[in-house]
């Protein structure tokens, strides 16, 4: 070996060229034992560095070499120099088969507790630059051990950016911290995992301090276990109370693993303009630490088995907060006050895995949580939504702040939840006025309002459907007009689900015995449904409602004979609220006069009363109608002289109505009559119908004049006829003509006087 060294050396000397030579790996013990490895897949170098089977060590900085560390194989990195970093620029780390004991002396270098497993081991002052860490198939941890990792951070200042970190199908644990001093960057870099098996996809030891920044990921989906549990991030309990977790403008996300999201222990976590979401995983999202995040945004829904943000406590100023439909609690304060400030929330639907309040939305333990600044939440603008809230402890809300919130405490009477006490005393509740409230049914075996089901004897489900409680033997335990318990409960008093206020789904309506069923849907349940098809380490929900009582209303018409325009029954009214009156309906032969309680309608029905009872029915009350009819008469005048009644026309007999007013100018006119055109003079009266139909009669009266000529014999003058006066009709004004003897004077005079007129021309024509 060294021969082989010296006649390079003494070539290169006689050359005058300058050598660059890769350190000699640690444990080789003959070059014949270095095997050369072909390019990994994704390669993006020409270079490979040469490793051999056992512990690689490497103290100096490289650009654009790939490492393939196989089988049997480990590296070691590290940057024994403070002010001078190695750095490694555009490398591609391969690591593929099993991991490798590092034990005993290795070149002086200080490793974690004098032994280590793992792929690639840096420690000390290392830089990475646009690298890739790229585990193989079939990459697996070969112990059981907790400092078995693929990827083994140290101690030091090590930094990694641009840099790509990704596992797929690694089983063991992935990339581990276990340094005591300095911290690891991730800047603007990708770490993944998918499908990790048996082990944390990340985790931290003894101190260590882990910072993603600018614009960096770090993900783990599909994870799974052959045994025990696992978590997608794991804290060791070594050092407690310091910073260790810093997330700044970055995200995590942490979803869809057979496993939990965080396992930390009693650090500090900073995010700040960063996203953080935990979803649809077998276990807790969260499991300790103290939260301090600034404008940012905290999502853990969907978690099966545990609790979603169980913590030591948190301050979270100008964040977004969601938690909704995870197995146990939704947020669970460990040990430390509080803070929501500026905040949009929204926690509810927790508990799901049993249906439970056991579980609850916020569980303060003691705790105090405040609430303070502008706040909101997707379920109602202008408040944090913070459901279910207990068991003791407070809720603190300072100056305009909000929280839609519901006492668990309002059950203690039923030992809905044990051991609870009062913590909204001290909290502004919004949607609490009698404008939110809304009329149910309420279980009828509690002495509280309570519009859901206690089914713990059965299933430990304090939250089951109304009509899985344990005491219900049929369905007029609930809603039976002997049975049901009907209260009001506000949208506050709710707060554990939101409801679809607006889209109720009528189940059935009511019968004479039994009130009808109206049922909301909490509209976060109504997409857990069938969540497993796609979620299959989250749950599904059968759906959750709560029920609000119908009446019905029936018209009974009450004859045998046919009525048209009656009125539909109406079976859809909310208990309380009134009917329709709707229009009148219509009998041949009779007046309609109302509805009344009674087929002898002696109680006209109040159509403003509140309807409370299962079935109301009313009935209509009939009295016989009067008639009346319209006569038409016909008067002429011929050459001025009085009117003679030409004849009449009387309609058949219209029904009308006991009271009511015909008017005459409401008549058609009939002016033809007997193809002759009259002219319309007058009508009698309006007349008000009387039960003697005899009595109600109008007239409408009609003229005309005509002028007709005169044949008269000169020897012998025409005598006018005596004139004549019509007969006055009955109950009529007649047409008025006035006064008529100076009239028939005067014409006597002109027919005279036209006699003599003809009788002289004639005598002048012969």
């Amino acid at each position: 070996m060294k021969k082989g060294f010296l006649f390079v050396l003494v070539l290169a000397l006689v050359s005058g060229m300058c050598l660059s030579f890769m350190p000699t790996p640690a444990l080789a013990t003959d070059t014949d034992d270095q095997t050369t490895a072909s390019v990994a897949t994704g390669n993006t170098t020409d270079k490979e560095y040469e490793l051999v089977n056992g512990v690689n060590i490497l103290k100096e900085g490289q650009d654009e070499l790939t490492f393939n560390i196989k089988d049997g194989q480990a590296l070691m990195i590290s940057g024994q120099e403070v002010t001078d970093p190695l750095v490694f620029k555009n490398c591609t780390f391969n690591l593929s088969g099993g991991t490798v004991k590092i034990s005993d002396n290795q070149d002086g270098i200080s490793y974690n507790n004098g032994e280590v497993v793992t792929k690639l081991w840096i420690g000390g002052n290392v830089q990475f630059e646009n690298c890739r860490f790229i585990t193989a198939d079939g990459a697996t941890k070969t112990t059981a051990a907790g400092y078995d990792a693929a990827i083994y951070f140290f101690g030091g200042d090590i930094q990694l950016k641009d840099c790509d970190l990704n596992a797929t199908g690694y089983n063991g644990q992935f990339l581990g911290l276990y340094g005591r001093t300095g911290a690891v960057t991730f800047d603007h870099c990708h770490i993944s995992t998918l499908n990790n098996k048996n082990g944390w996809s990340y985790a931290m030891y003894g101190g260590s301090v882990l910072k993603l920044t600018n614009q960096s990921t770090m993900t783990a989906k599909g994870m799974s276990t052959d045994s025990g549990n696992i978590n997608a991030f794991y804290s060791g309990d070594n050092r407690t109370g310091y910073d260790a977790i810093f997330v700044e403008d970055s995200t995590i996300d942490f979803s869809d693993n057979q496993a939990g999201g965080f396992a930390i222990n009693n650090v500090n976590i900073h995010v700040d303009n960063s996203t953080i979401k935990v979803n649809n995983n077998l276990g807790n999202a969260c499991n300790s630490g103290y939260w301090m995040v600034n404008d940012s945004t905290i999502q853990m829904n969907g978690n099966r088995g545990g609790h979603a943000l169980s913590c030591i406590g948190f301050e979270m100023t100008d964040s977004t907060l969601e938690v909704l439909h995870n197995g146990y609690a939704g947020v669970y304060i460990q040990s430390r006050d509080s803070s929501l400030t500026n905040g949009k929330v929204d926690i509810r639907c927790n508990g799901e895995r049993l249906l439970s309040y056991s579980a609850g939305d916020v569980w303060l333990n003691g705790h105090t949580l405040t609430v303070s600044g502008t706040t909101t939440s997707n379920g109602h603008e202008g408040a944090l939504w913070l459901g279910g809230v207990g068991r003791t402890g407070s809720v603190v809300t300072t100056g305009n702040a909000q929280v839609v919130a519901y006492d668990l405490n309002a059950n203690a009477a039923d030992n809905l939840k044990s051991n609870t006490s009062p913590v909204l005393t001290n909290a502004n509740i919004a949607l609490d006025n009698e404008t939110d409230e809304h009329t149910l049914f309420l279980n009828p075996f509690m002495e509280t309002g309570y519009a859901r089901g206690n089914a713990e004897t059965s299933a430990s489900n304090n939250d089951a459907d109304l009509f899985e409680d344990d005491r219900v033997t049929d369905r007029n335990d609930m809603i039976g007009a002997e049975n049901a318990k009907i209260g009001v409960l506000t949208t506050a008093q709710l707060g554990h689900h939101i409801y679809d206020f607006a889209k109720g789904e009528v189940v059935s309506t009511a019968t004479q015995n039994a009130y009808g069923v109206l049922r909301y849907q909490c509209t976060e349940c109504a997409q857990y449904i069938d969540h497993t098809a796609d979620h299959s380490n989250s749950f599904d929900c059968e759906g959750t409602y709560i029920y609000a009582p119908l009446v019905s209303f029936n018209f009974d018409k009450n004859t045998e004979d046919e009525v048209t325009n009656m009125p539909a029954n109406q079976t859809e009214i909310i208990y309380g609220n009134q009917a329709s009156e709707g229009e009148a309906p219509e009998r041949e032969g009779y007046q309609f006069i109302g509805w009344y309680v009674d087929p002898e309608g002696t109680e006209a029905f109040d159509f403003t009363s509140s309807l409370t009872t299962p079935l109301t029915t009313v009935y209509a009350k009939w009295v016989p109608q009067t008639t009346y009819v319209v006569e038409h008469q016909y008067y002429t005048s011929t050459n001025g002289g009085e009117y003679v009644l030409d004849g009449s026309y009387t309609t058949d007999a219209v029904y009308g109505n006991i009271g009511d007013t015909i008017s005459a100018s409401t008549i058609e006119q009939l002016p033809v009559y007997n193809d002759v055109t009259y002219t319309f003079d007058h009508a009698s009266e309006d007349i008000v119908l009387v039960e003697d139909a005899a009595q109600n009669k109008i007239i409408l009266v009609y003229h005309r004049d005509v002028t007709v000529d005169i044949d008269v014999d000169p020897e012998e003058p025409m005598t006018p006829d005596e004139p004549t006066t019509p007969e006055e009709p009955e109950e009529t004004d007649p047409v008025q003509t006035g006064d008529q003897t100076p009239m028939m004077m005067l014409a006597l005079g002109l027919t005279i006087s036209a006699l003599g007129i003809a009788v002289s021309v004639k005598k002048r024509i012969s």
